[in-house]
């Protein structure tokens, strides 16, 4: 089968699915029965479809959390065993340091200050 569409054949096909279509409808618009059978089995096929993306969501929603907590924590100093305390880190710049270093901290900074945003965004 190659990769080229043919035009006359979706055209047809077309087609078909409008007839089909609108011959699903009189039939049912003639049998009620039919018709309330119809509609539940769509609504069952809808829930079923949309329970499938929610379980997939679901996952896709825990393995984005996952990698972000690596993310952060690949940034952040080990606080294992002292999660109550505020470790705070403080680091000196010194008249020897490049005003392209304190950009570089800066922007670090800024990174890690983002990053930890976007984790509380998510849980």
């Amino acid at each position: 089968m190659s990769n080229n569409f043919n035009l006359t054949e979706i055209l047809k096909q077309s087609l078909r699915v409008a007839l089909g279509s609108a011959s699903a409808l009189a039939e049912n618009l003639q049998d009620p029965l039919k018709l309330s059978q119809n509609l539940d089995e769509i609504q069952t096929k809808f829930l079923q479809i949309a329970q499938e993306l929610a379980q997939k969501g679901e996952v896709t929603e825990q393995t984005l959390c996952n990698k972000a907590e690596e993310l952060i924590n690949q940034y952040q100093p080990s606080t294992e065993g002292n999660k109550n305390s505020n470790n705070i880190t403080t680091i000196q710049i010194t008249d020897g340091d490049s005003e392209e270093d304190e950009e570089k901290l800066e922007n670090l900074t800024q990174t890690i200050i983002d990053l930890r945003k976007e984790l509380e965004n998510l849980t």
